[in-house]
């Protein structure tokens, strides 16, 4: 079986990256994966997406007995992503990998080796769901920078950019909500109030999507693309259909989306336990900052971000917050590589 032909998302946390996945996965002859760097760091015990422990999970667990077969383990394949291509600040590893590349250092035998069990985690995906096309929202653009090397896999990237205000406020929910968790689970410890500030998000947004946008510059103009969320959620079938076309794809169908929902089938995502179980999910654009994000952050995140912004179309007086669903056209969020 040829190698399948490989969609690397790039973005920020809370940027509209697995929901982009998710829909992709929905097309015929794609695949989600998922984040696939994340499988190396994943307890096996703990659940996949699709309910079961990644050790039983019935496509995973086929992935690493194939990738392992050698005598490899998962132990040693963490050591070298994380010597190479670390999750933490995966911005400034990009840029370190672009440079080596330019310099001819990719010769180190560790980085070798984790590429090859990259390209052969891609390939065991499409064999074993008849894929053509896997699609891998890891996010981290050290990635998108290590696929380029593989010549014999057609991989393409497709960065998702969102509001930084939209990312900013979420992040801020989501670790609210961890908080309280943990508040729970040990009360004996005192309240923990530890949040991540607008700023702090706002940088981590502004450098992942500017390292990005420094991965993209390097690829030809056919496999790098640009899609904001906001037009994702506003018209999806049309971001689909794009999207498809532009790695050499067309699904005889696309999903119905009439009812402003999807029904989405079993994922199989390392590291998202049981949140994306077999689901109707809608597809409405969340603009719950609008109301809810402080002035303070929101000037200050805009203050921060405001270089990409200008380029991402996204306006320093955002427009009042919409209470429905809207299908109105707005400026397209679909841009090859300028």
């Amino acid at each position: 079986m040829p190698w399948p032909k490989v969609i690397i998302v790039l973005g920020s946390q809370r940027g509209g990256t697995t929901i982009f996945g998710r829909l992709l996965g929905e097309l015929e002859g794609f695949v989600y994966a998922g984040e696939v760097r994340r499988l190396w760091l994943s307890d096996p015990r703990k659940p996949c997406s699709c309910g079961e422990p990644l050790d039983h999970c019935p496509l995973w667990s086929r992935v690493l007995e194939r990738v392992c077969a050698g005598g490899v383990t998962r132990e040693e394949i963490a050591g070298w992503q994380g010597g190479h291509l670390s999750n933490r600040h995966s911005w400034l590893g990009a840029l370190r990998l672009l440079w080596d590349g330019r310099t001819g250092c990719y010769a180190d035998p560790e980085l070798a080796a984790y590429a090859e069990v990259v390209r052969h985690v891609y390939g065991a995906v499409a064999e074993l769901t008849g894929a053509r096309v896997v699609v891998d929202a890891s996010k981290h653009p050290n990635d998108a920078v290590l696929l380029r090397q593989l010549s014999d896999v057609r991989s393409y990237v497709v960065q998702i950019v969102r509001d930084p205000r939209g990312s900013a406020h979420s992040v801020q929910r989501r670790d609210a909500v961890r908080r309280a968790r943990r508040n729970r689970a040990a009360p004996e410890a005192g309240p923990d109030r530890a949040g991540r500030s607008s700023a702090h998000a706002t940088l981590s947004w502004l450098t992942r999507h500017a390292a990005s946008e420094a991965v993209r510059r390097l690829l030809p103009a056919d496999r790098s693309l640009l899609v904001r969320y906001e037009d994702l959620v506003e018209r999806p079938l049309e971001v689909l259909g794009a999207v498809a076309a532009f790695v050499g794809e067309s699904p005889q169908h696309l999903p119905d989306l009439s009812a402003g929902v999807m029904d989405l089938g079993v994922s199989h995502s390392p590291t998202s336990g049981k949140r994306m179980l077999a689901e109707r999910m809608p597809i409405r654009l969340d603009e719950r900052w609008m109301e809810q994000l402080s002035r303070g952050d929101a000037v200050l995140t805009a203050a921060l971000a405001w270089p990409l912004m200008r380029r991402y179309g996204y306006p320093l007086q955002p427009p009042p917050a919409r209470s429905v669903h809207s299908t109105t056209a707005v400026r397209s969020g679909l841009q090859q590589r300028r």
